[in-house]
């Protein structure tokens, strides 16, 4: 009888957070459980039937993707934020004790003026605002918000938004800010380059995500 048990991951292509999930389950696996671990980026359910899985961790965001995962037939564990309540046990961020976080960090280097940036429709950076503006609030600092209503990341390859330089201009200084996301945070070093604001010492930008990839584009 093979002792091997095959483990199916399946995440869409593009999506830094993948590298993450992939080495911590590498890392609850290795060395103790004889696990064969396929991974791939197509929800193709026939292939993956014929690899005989006995489970899969998925990248499920929507009902569609949640019924073809379902014909398989064995446990599935889901990771994507935005669909945590279809049929499947999910594994998520908790956001707003990112947001939390991000404040402490701000607040236990004396900083004494907030501001966050972020996209209003998208429900995982309305709470890391809510944690942020939380522990803001107990310490009696005041958060300024900017949002957009979208945001794709060839923005980061234009000229920046009048909107955002002007925000960012009538900030007081110095200012740690958050942004959501780190293309979000690339944003705002673009605008603040062009409008000749000084990072790290007028405006100082935490972004979320540790994309190294996106960071490592920016100067500095």
């Amino acid at each position: 009888m093979n002792e091997f048990q095959r483990i199916s991951i399946y995440h869409p292509p593009g999506i830094a957070i993948w590298e993450s999930i992939l080495k911590g389950v590498f890392q609850f696996a290795r060395p103790d459980l004889p696990w064969l671990i396929a991974t791939n980026t197509g929800a193709d359910v026939e292939r993956m039937r014929k690899w005989e899985p006995v489970g899969a961790i998925v990248q499920c965001a929507s009902e569609k993707e949640a019924e073809t995962f379902n014909q398989l037939g064995i446990p599935i564990v889901n990771v994507a934020r935005e669909a945590s309540e279809l049929w499947f046990p999910s594994v998520q961020i908790d956001d707003v004790e990112v947001g939390r976080m991000a404040a402490k960090y701000f607040l236990e280097r004396g900083f004494e003026s907030l501001a966050c940036y972020r996209v209003n429709n998208r429900d995982f950076m309305t709470a890391r605002l809510e944690g942020f503006s939380e522990i803001a609030s107990q310490q009696g600092v005041p958060v300024s918000e900017f949002q957009v209503t979208r945001f794709q990341s060839d923005q980061l390859f234009l000229a920046p938004d009048s909107e955002l330089v002007s925000w960012l201009n009538g900030l007081p200084k110095p200012t740690g800010l958050l942004a959501a996301t780190d293309a979000l945070g690339l944003a705002v070093l673009s605008a603040c380059r062009s409008a000749d604001i000084g990072i790290p010492d007028d405006i100082s930008v935490l972004g979320v995500s540790n994309n190294e990839l996106l960071c490592h584009l920016e100067y500095p």
